[in-house]
């Protein structure tokens, strides 16, 4: 089988990427939230693309950019321990 795990979660099959469930569902529910943002511009960069959140007029403004879907499962389920634990791993940046 042409099929081979990495160390960033990802199943590479040729040139195709899956995530795993756990970092997909993260990513949703991160999302989700982020989409109520009411203070503030976010912008979310990842594989998929840029993901802007809050106003745009707003004076506090902050990009991260996510180089691992680990990011999403660990904000998701451990909070802002997790989200630092994903800053440790290398997981994103701002």
């Amino acid at each position: 089988m042409n099929e081979e795990t990495t160390l960033s979660g990802v199943t590479a099959v040729g040139s195709a990427r899956k995530h795993r469930f756990l970092d997909r569902l993260g990513r949703r529910l991160v999302l989700s939230q982020l989409s109520r943002l009411k203070k503030g511009r976010l912008v979310l960069i990842d594989e998929s693309g840029r993901h802007v959140f809050g106003r745009p007029d707003d004076e506090l403004q902050v990009s991260i950019y996510v180089s691992d879907f680990r990011f999403y499962s660990a904000v998701a389920f451990g909070g802002a321990l997790g989200a630092a634990e994903a800053y440790i791993q290398g997981y994103w940046s701002s």
